[in-house]
């Protein structure tokens, strides 16, 4: 353990110092060209890792050469960086041992590296209009306060940005040039890319200065998410210059949730989490599941704690609570036991608690509206994925402690809510769940079944929506409630535009 760990931060000091010999832009231009060749080629990785790439630019800013004597990057010093970078771009520290856990390993490497790999997709246009752009409340003044501009034209821009195909490799966006043609303020473009690129000493600037959610631990930002999600596009003399398309979907995915949670106001947070609840009531009114909400499991249970929702069957129930959470970057880049429970207690922790209380208030009262009171499942969506892997794996790994050191003996009914039946899941698996259960390819009980077979064998999978089968996961339209905004916000968009 020990070894692995010298072996790690001397490679990371070996980087560094080469890095800090080189010219930033030019070695933060030719690794972002790299970057975009390679980011839609999964068979160039091996090679070319994106994440060694995207560490490269963050050092550069952070570590470049700042006086006039430095060394002309070269296509071999540029390849034997890239080399060393592949060398500490993961975290082998709970590969061996007395940490030694895998579910900790596969956690830190996911949160690494899948949010590089997801797509922009119409359903993600959809559910970001209606969490954040359908109402003008105190969420969107806290966003046109901060950024200068609504959240549905932040989002019009971004797409047009997104759609921008550069002609040569090394081309910039010039913005009024790019927007010369449409309908939108010259203050609303600024506003846009003020808020979106930064130059080469303001990003450095901000790397450099502590955040409240960045890694100072130089030795733990080889795992770290890249930072660059946060402001994607880089100011040059000459115009705009997009690192990766990937790194400005990324941006587009999570901005109005980051920025709105970065606020730090309590009752912005409350408000998104009713919202977040709303929204997946509406995705269970789509499916035309049998579900109960939790006024009427208020009723029901008469007293305490409920879930948000229930859908009772006949010989099983499945309770769903939702929560509007990301995980903190320390615990996803060093998700030791404490810092898991100090991240997760008033999101995952709680919820499970809040089943066990519900199922022990249930069985207290006569109802025939929930017919089964013996066995449960019990799903946490959650907004950003928390990638805390199979049930059992969590429950072993820190949950099981976490839980009974906070609720009452008599409560934790584990032969009613088996631990190998709590599921921590997305959103963007609770819609893919959903949409499969509206077409009728599976029922939730007969797949929560499947998870829970196969997660007690060699099948085991990391997240729930991996146990559909290949026939389950053929391409479909998609939900047409997340489509139809789509639809209208791409009208909008063009109609701003002049032929």
């Amino acid at each position: 353990m020990v070894n692995i760990r010298l072996q790690q931060e001397e490679a990371c000091q070996r980087v560094r110092n080469r890095i800090k010999s080189l010219r930033p832009e030019e070695l933060i231009i030719a690794a972002s060209l790299k970057l975009r060749e390679i980011e839609k080629d999964i068979a160039l990785w091996s090679k070319w890792n994106p994440y060694s790439l995207l560490l490269v630019i963050r050092w550069a800013f952070e570590y470049g050469a700042q006086n006039s004597n430095v060394i002309p990057l070269t296509q071999n010093q540029f390849i034997k960086l890239i080399s060393d970078c592949n060398e500490i771009c993961g975290n082998p520290y709970f590969l061996s041992g007395a940490s030694a856990n895998v579910n900790k390993f596969l956690r830190t490497m996911s949160f690494q590296q899948f949010w590089f790999q997801g797509n922009i997709f119409k359903g993600l246009f959809g559910r970001l209009f209606l969490l954040f752009c359908n109402s003008k409340d105190e969420i969107h003044e806290n966003f046109l306060f901060r950024v200068g501009i609504s959240m549905q034209e932040y989002l019009e821009l971004s797409f047009a940005v997104w759609g921008w195909t550069p002609k040569q490799s090394n081309e910039v966006l010039v913005p009024l040039q790019f927007f010369e043609n449409s309908t939108y303020e010259i203050t609303a473009i600024t506003k846009y890319f003020d808020f979106t690129s930064k130059t080469i000493l303001q990003m450095t600037d901000y790397l450099q200065t502590p955040r409240k959610k960045g890694i100072r631990n130089f030795y733990l930002q080889p795992c770290e998410k890249s930072p660059l999600t946060k402001y994607p596009l880089l100011r040059l003399p000459g115009g705009i210059f997009k690192y990766s398309q990937r790194v400005f979907e990324s941006h587009i995915r999570m901005i109005f949730y980051e920025l709105m949670k970065s606020t730090g106001d309590s009752p912005l947070a409350e408000k998104f989490s009713k919202r977040f609840e709303n929204y997946n009531d509406k995705l269970l009114a789509y499916s035309c599941l049998p579900y109960l909400k939790e006024t009427e499991l208020k009723k029901i249970a008469g007293k305490g704690k409920v879930v948000d929702f229930a859908i009772p069957y006949a010989d099983t129930t499945i309770l769903i609570e939702t929560k509007s959470v990301e995980m903190n970057p320390l615990a996803q880049v060093n998700p030791e036991n404490k810092i898991m429970e100090k991240e997760l207690k008033s999101s995952v922790i709680k919820a499970v608690i809040q089943a066990y209380e519900f199922i022990y208030n249930l069985k207290q009262v006569d109802t025939t509206e929930i017919e089964c009171k013996k066995h449960f499942s019990l799903l946490i969506v959650t907004y950003d994925n928390l990638w805390l892997g199979p049930p059992l794996h969590l429950w072993k790994e820190f949950l099981e402690n976490s839980v009974r050191n906070r609720i009452k003996p008599e409560l934790l009914d584990e032969a009613a809510l088996s631990p190998e039946r709590i599921f921590v899941i997305s959103i963007d698996e609770m819609e893919v769940i959903i949409e499969r259960i509206k077409l009728q390819v599976v029922s939730l009980p007969d797949f929560i079944e499947r998870a829970v077979a196969d997660n007690r064998t060699e099948k085991v999978k990391h997240q729930l929506n991996m146990h559909f089968t290949e026939r389950e996961c053929e391409e479909t339209k998609g939900i047409p409630f997340l489509i139809e905004p789509f639809e209208i916000f791409c009208k909008s968009l063009r109609s701003k535009f002049v032929k």
